[in-house]
């Protein structure tokens, strides 16, 4: 199985980082000059993925202007909420998006260390370790 597309789940209020970044939402909380989105983004696409599916929510707007000068239009979808539907609707919503028969799920703010199975085209990940905020 060889996974091309990821949904990433963008959309909370992150109530708990409000206070380091009160007008940008968590996948856009800066780390060395960049938003945590673009260290994301790049750790899948050495993982193989070419086509992203945002589920955005709170503060949307930041992320989608950010998405757009990152990734070439047809390598993204935004999807965003009408109003907040939890972790499984923003995945039920985001999943009428998928093109492919396969789809990472991941959170917008976490980098969690997926390994491509034996045999796998993918080459080995570009970061060690495990970040969240």
């Amino acid at each position: 199985m060889e996974v091309r597309e990821a949904i990433i789940l963008a959309g909370g209020l992150g109530t708990r980082l409000q206070s380091e970044v009160a007008n940008l939402p968590k996948c856009m909380a800066p780390i060395n000059d960049h938003p945590f989105l673009f260290y994301l983004i790049r750790h899948l696409q050495h993982q193989g993925i070419e086509r992203f599916i945002f589920s955005l929510g709170y503060l949307s707007t930041h992320a989608a202007n950010y998405i757009s000068t990152l990734l070439p239009d047809d390598a993204y979808t935004l999807v965003t909420e009408p109003y907040p539907l939890g972790t499984g609707g923003a995945v039920q919503l985001a999943m009428l998006q998928v093109q492919g028969k396969d789809v990472w799920v991941l959170n917008g703010d976490s980098i969690c260390m997926v390994f491509p199975s034996p045999g796998s085209s993918h080459s080995s990940p570009p970061l060690s370790g495990e970040s969240s905020f």
